[in-house]
């Protein structure tokens, strides 16, 4: 499983308790992305460190918020993923080209 926090900007300190309990309970390997340094301009180094952690994509994408965002732009890029799960995502993205505009 990938976690994609929200953000960007954000660690994924906030989903730590919800990842731990995860792990808990099941047998799946939790791995985060931080989005520390994140921003538009480095979705290809983003996705690049999805595949590493998922190299013949045996993961399942959680995505929160701008990480729903970013984990639906990795599917359409052609990551393989055994599934994409999408808390608190936008049903627009017209205001991402917003985002875009000022993140330059």
């Amino acid at each position: 499983m990938i976690v994609i926090p929200g953000g960007p900007g954000l660690t994924p300190d906030y989903l730590r308790v919800w990842m731990t309990a995860v792990a808990k309970r099941s047998d799946v390997k939790i791995m985060a992305l931080d989005l520390r340094r994140t921003n538009n301009d480095s979705f290809r180094a983003l996705a690049a460190k999805a595949r590493q952690l998922a190299p013949h994509g045996k993961a399942v994408l959680v995505g929160h918020s701008f990480g729903a965002r970013l984990a639906m732009e990795l599917l359409r890029s052609g990551f393989r993923a055994d599934g994409a799960i999408l808390l608190n995502c936008p049903g627009d993205f017209s205001s991402s080209n917003e985002f875009k505009k000022r993140s330059r």
